[in-house]
């Protein structure tokens, strides 16, 4: 009877979300992203640096927020404060973005999703500007 109560426990906490974050690493394309995007269904940060910004531009419609010590805050202001808004993540290739992502989510941000392949593309894809998506330049 205890095992049966435990598993109906364990079930009830999983289908809720309480005690765990289902999105914990979850990656999105950046088709996906932007059309979510265009939706209105997901606020796209880009966390690269002011640099990489001018050389390539920024996906349209992107925050941009450099991955640094301001970088919670900055995503705060981006959001009103609303860590409940789901946050798409942006870098060169993936790697930032994930650290972005993942500390985000230590902050208490609900849904964080990295975008793969990031502007320029990795070893998975090749990347937002290489597809043709929308880009806009930088303008600080």
């Amino acid at each position: 009877m205890l095992k049966l109560k435990n598993l109906l426990l364990s079930t009830i906490l999983v289908l809720t979300g309480f005690g765990a974050r289902a999105n914990d690493g979850a990656i999105i394309s950046p088709d996906e992203a932007l059309a979510l995007a265009a939706k209105g269904e997901l606020i796209i940060v880009d966390v690269r640096t002011p640099a990489e910004w001018r050389q390539s531009g920024v996906p349209s419609g992107a925050a941009t927020v450099e991955l640094n010590d301001d970088f919670v805050s900055g995503v705060l202001k981006v959001v009103n404060g609303d860590r409940t808004r789901p946050v798409g993540v942006i870098c060169r290739s993936g790697r930032r973005s994930a650290a972005a992502q993942s500390l985000l989510l230590k902050q208490g941000f609900v849904r964080v999703l990295n975008i793969n392949e990031g502007v320029l593309g990795d070893a998975s894809g090749r990347g937002w500007q290489a597809r043709g998506l929308p880009m806009r330049p930088f303008t600080p």
